[in-house]
């Protein structure tokens, strides 16, 4: 065993003699080699710098690259936002509202806003930015009064019936005076109010009477006598001028109380009415009162306090949640059916508001039924680090229960509760993918009691607030749901000239947008009257601009798809029987960075609520 171990030691003693032997050997034959040497550091520095070059170059290479393919993939996001939108509308078409308007920012309506493109014109009378975020204003968002239940509120739990509006956050202003709803137009009689007609004591209810000139020049009007108080909400049109330019026709929308049996003329408070002479002139302004026949009357909700308990009037509502814009009518409005100049209906309220801000953007997204619980946004980049709209709203991002309108305040990965303290392990947001993962079944949230209540959340819709890095906008524009006709050319958002028989004169702000008209014509063909008619026609209002007197409009040909107008009889005026607004179109704005220029993609579609459908 030892001779073994002898030996064996021996032999790798002699291996390692050899081995070590065989090495200086080879390295001796490497140094004999002729032009054989080792890279100084002066020539591996110089590679370095070499090799240094080439990947800065290739570097300098990509980001051309990624902002080619970040622009892509933000007009994919696009087109998917603005196509999602137009479908939500065309499956919530019965709450349609009559139209968009754009207003600036303290709330004036932008009647010759173009609705671009481009949008990044300095020169001109409004900035890109008015033209990208002045569509705030809704007029006329309907809905029948929905099934009453009960509500929890901050006051308590209340009966009602709830209702979500199309748009949101809205703006309410202190005197709340830019939210108002109204029933069904009412039936118009005009009459002498210096006269001894009483109107109030043979009026239907469905009906009022006005009397555009009283003696001291102040329009007036009269209601029926009912036994308990109302709220009346009159809309119009009047002229007005400041300084030495062509005088405007503008248009306002007043309300006017009643109180119970009410035997009089009321004055309308009208922006032209002598009462308010004074104060136009100081800044001035002169006025000369309403237009005629471009009132239109009904009956007004009364807007109440959201601990006023309910009236047996049905016309009330109360503002329940301004951000999620949400509104509690009263529950005696399911099933009462209002006199209408339309005939009976079932009580429906049309509701005029502001949108806050167009860059919050809303969305409707489901989570997935098993584990793990994403939820995926259209947009990446959500902003992390910025509340929404303070003070009003101080997350960053805010999630919604649609049906029961619960909420869960974000702020970074932290759950707000109830009690307004943060937690975490409730939900993991990838801001850069817009990703939201849930991480347990239940969430916590905020009801509309202010309590904390568990939702579950597998296969869950939520509607999401948030920003999204870009200054992302979602923009919906709609022309006014029925024209009226004028025989001038100072013209509002909702009337239209028609100019020799063949032109249709529209604001500037429906430039671009739709509208279907019915129209019928008499041609003499050998001295025989032939009569022509057409409904439901479509026309693509002008993006170009004429000269009407001092002001510019844009306008629809009916001779473009119909010349043989231009051979109509003598003496036989084209007769328009209806013109209405029949698109709905949706853009969704971006820019990479503050003052660049902007970046869009649209959908449009046909979508039309006529008056009287709902």
């Amino acid at each position: 065993m030892l001779l073994l171990a002898a030996d064996y030691i021996n032999g790798v003693d002699n291996l390692m003699r050899f081995t070590g032997d065989s090495v200086h050997y080879m390295l001796s034959c490497r140094r004999e080699k002729p032009g054989s040497r080792g890279m100084s550091v002066i020539e591996v520095l110089v590679m370095m710098v070499v090799l240094l070059i080439g990947i800065m170059t290739i570097i300098r290479m990509f980001p051309g690259g990624f902002f080619v393919l970040r622009r892509a993939e933000n007009r994919t996001f696009a087109a998917r936002l603005a196509q999602a939108e137009l479908e939500r509308w065309k499956l919530n078409a019965a709450n349609l509202p009559a139209g968009i308007i754009p207003i600036d920012p303290q709330g004036n309506e932008l009647l010759t806003l173009n609705p671009g493109p481009p949008f990044n014109d300095r020169n001109g009378p409004f900035s890109g930015n008015e033209r990208v975020y002045g569509w705030r204003r809704v007029k006329g968002e309907t809905v029948k009064i929905p099934v009453a239940g009960e509500i929890p509120t901050s006051a308590g739990t209340i009966r009602g019936s709830l209702y979500v509006l199309g748009f949101s956050p809205i703006e309410i202003k202190p005197d709340r005076s830019n939210i108002k709803a109204y029933g069904s137009p009412l039936q118009r009689y005009v009459r002498d109010s210096d006269g001894d007609s009483k109107p109030w004591m043979w009026l239907p209810s469905v009906g009022y009477a006005i009397d555009y000139s009283d003696d001291d020049g102040s329009p007036k009007i009269s209601f029926p006598k009912l036994p308990y108080q109302r709220s009346y909400i009159i809309s119009y049109s009047f002229w007005q001028q400041q300084g030495a330019t062509p005088p405007v026709l503008q248009t306002t929308t007043e309300e006017i109380i009643v109180p119970p049996d009410a035997e009089q003329w009321f004055d309308i408070p009208c922006r032209g009415h002598s009462s308010l002479k004074a104060y136009a002139t100081s800044l001035g302004v002169q006025t000369f009162g309403m237009d005629d026949n471009s009132d239109i009357v009904a009956r007004g909700f009364s807007l109440i306090p959201i601990n006023q308990p309910w009236s047996p009037d049905p016309y009330e509502f109360k503002i329940l949640d301004a951000v999620t814009g949400t509104l509690i009518f009263n529950p005696n409005g399911f099933g009462y059916f209002e006199q209408t100049a339309l005939g009976i209906r079932p009580l429906t309220a049309h509701i005029d508001y502001d949108i806050l801000d167009p860059s919050i953007i809303r969305e409707d997204k489901s989570v997935s039924l098993n584990p793990p619980y994403n939820l995926k946004l259209s947009l990446s980049f959500v902003v992390a680090d910025e509340p929404l709209k303070a003070p009003l709203i101080n997350h960053n991002m805010l999630i919604v229960d649609p049906v029961d309108g619960s909420k869960i305040p974000v702020v970074g990965d932290k759950v707000v509760l109830a009690s307004g303290n943060e937690t975490a392990d409730i939900l993991k947001i990838d801001y850069r993918t817009g990703t939201i993962t849930f991480l347990q079944d239940t969430v916590p949230a905020v009801d509309l009691a202010q309590k904390q209540v568990q939702k579950p959340i597998a296969g869950k819709t939520f509607r999401i607030y948030y920003r999204a890095d870009g200054e992302w906008v979602v923009q919906v524009t709609k022309p006014y749901e029925a024209y009226n006709r004028q025989d001038d050319a100072a013209i509002d958002f909702r009337h239209y000239v028609l100019e020799n028989n063949r032109y249709l004169y529209f604001p500037v702000c429906n430039a671009g947008m739709s509208v279907t008209v019915d129209f019928s014509w008499v041609e003499e063909v050998n001295g025989e009257k032939i009569q022509h008619s057409v409904a439901g026609e479509e026309y693509q209002i002008s993006t170009e601009t004429r000269s009407i007197g001092s002001k510019k409009w844009c306008f629809v040909d009916l001779q473009s798809k119909h010349p043989e107008i231009a051979a109509r009889a003598p003496n036989e005026p084209l007769n328009l029987r209806g013109v209405w607004g029949s698109s709905l179109r949706v853009r969704v704005f971006w820019r990479e960075g503050p003052g660049a220029i902007w970046q869009y993609a649209e959908a449009e579609t046909s979508l039309q609520r006529k008056p009287g459908e709902v």
